[in-house]
């Protein structure tokens, strides 16, 4: 049922935890990995400084991802790995179409059944509305 699986991931703790079940549905569907992390794009910074920044943010990102996909790849998993700059959730859905994926498998967090438009800005609030594939959200 799968083919490209695109996972969106922070570098936090919780990243881990997505892959993994992004690889098992991979391993299941033969499906092939792409790792994605997005630096949120600051607006209204021009200049030297900000090429630093953000190579800096850059070269940390990819390290952690090259990590990860040399873990998925001892696997027999195809994977791949990208590093973009911009808005995540847009970035996300854009990435997404243009590699033909049919699944992205996203972190979330439990929604607060009190408060739940608290969580209606978030990046797995954004992919999953606006992605034209299935998503899954991994709690």
């Amino acid at each position: 049922m799968f083919r490209k699986i695109l996972v969106p991931v922070s570098l936090n703790e919780r990243a881990s935890e997505i892959a993994e079940a992004a690889a098992e549905l991979a391993q299941q569907h033969s499906a092939s990995l792409t790792l994605l992390h997005v630096i949120e794009e600051i607006e209204d910074l021009d200049g030297d400084e900000t090429e630093s920044f953000y190579e800096g943010l850059r070269e940390r990102a990819e390290a952690s991802l090259d990590s990860w996909a040399a873990k998925l790849a001892e696997r027999g998993l195809e994977v791949e790995r990208e590093v973009l700059i911009g808005k995540r959730g847009p970035a996300i859905v854009r990435r997404a179409e243009s590699l033909g994926c049919d699944l992205v498998v996203v972190g979330s967090h439990k929604v607060d059944p009190d408060d739940p438009t608290r969580s209606l800005g978030t990046t797995s609030h954004q992919v999953a509305l606006m992605a034209g594939c299935h998503v899954l959200l991994v709690r």
